[in-house]
């Protein structure tokens, strides 16, 4: 029911240049000329009263509350979510590209919007060669398009805050730079108190790793929330994989490289499974259609 809403109700989509690594107003860069502090300050407030905009079930604000998981804001009727890695290499592609294959499952390809990057990636730059070939032929394995390995290296930027909903770490130290980033841009003398806000939107991935039963997660035909392709890969390694907080970083010149590509992929769907479950509870039972005045 709530995919089949998020379909009806997600607008059309736009391109790529607009969608991906830009404001939720369209700006291109905070001093342009149509730039308010207010006009922003009101989306910040916005989202931190909720308004109209996430579910106000008691049972899901509880769980929430509990999971520490970050606040999801639909009034755009979508969610831009970014994974950050380290290096922009191997796993925030792989987190893309896996929980791509999901939400296209779930008809939510118009509604979630996916991007990734790195905190120390080389900006602008390739993989090489070898590597990314590689890297690629283990990916296509699990499904995973080509795109998401031979795109350019992106770099985090602290303007990132604002582009997107959700920002999700691979790892505790990821998440400790994100938030040292967080705190630097919150003393600046324009945008003091948004720390709340920017640690309201970040997370862990392994952080909605206990968002899903068991059965949730290998639940097959028309209702399931992976495909198979997906929940055949999570099975075989989910029990190790609840125990997982930091996503794991394969070493390919290791003997064990293809038992370590595993472990990465299985707390990689774990933590996918259980972010896209939490982005389709929060959905507002009394969202509006997009097309309807406000």
């Amino acid at each position: 029911l709530v995919q089949a809403e998020l379909f009806q109700k997600t607008p059309p989509r736009l391109n790529d240049k607009l969608r991906c690594r830009s404001y939720p107003e369209g700006r291109d860069q905070r001093d342009g000329a149509d730039w308010s502090i207010r006009k922003f300050w009101n989306v910040v407030t916005d989202r931190e009263a909720q308004k109209k905009s996430c579910s106000l079930d008691p049972a899901f604000l509880r769980r929430k509350q509990q999971m520490r998981l970050p606040d999801v804001d639909w009034s755009r009727y979508n969610q831009q979510v970014l994974f950050v890695d380290r290096h922009d290499t191997v796993r925030a592609r792989m987190a893309a590209g896996m929980l791509d294959i999901a939400t296209n499952w779930n008809g939510m390809d118009l509604a979630v919007v996916l991007d990734r990057c790195g905190v120390d990636a080389e900006p602008s730059g390739y993989m090489d060669p070898s590597r990314a070939a590689s890297l690629l032929s283990m990916a296509q394995a699990s499904g995973v398009s080509s795109r998401h390995f031979t795109r350019q290296f992106q770099c985090f930027e602290v303007d990132d805050f604002y582009r997107y909903d959700v920002i999700i770490a691979l790892d505790t130290g990821v998440l400790e730079r994100l938030m040292s980033a967080a705190e630097e841009e919150a003393a600046s003398a324009l945008t003091p108190g948004y720390l709340q806000y920017f640690q309201s939107k970040t997370a862990r991935l392994s952080d909605f790793s206990g968002w899903c039963s068991d059965a949730e997660l290998t639940r097959e035909g028309g209702t399931a929330l992976l495909p198979r392709s997906l929940s055949g890969q999570l099975a075989p390694g989910l029990a190790e994989a609840r125990g997982v907080v930091d996503i794991p970083r394969p070493d390919l010149s290791s003997p064990e490289a293809y038992a370590q590509w595993d472990a990465m992929k299985c707390s990689i769907l774990l933590g996918n499974a259980g972010l896209l479950q939490y982005l389709k509870d929060s959905w507002p039972k009394d969202m509006p259609h997009w097309s309807e005045p406000n």
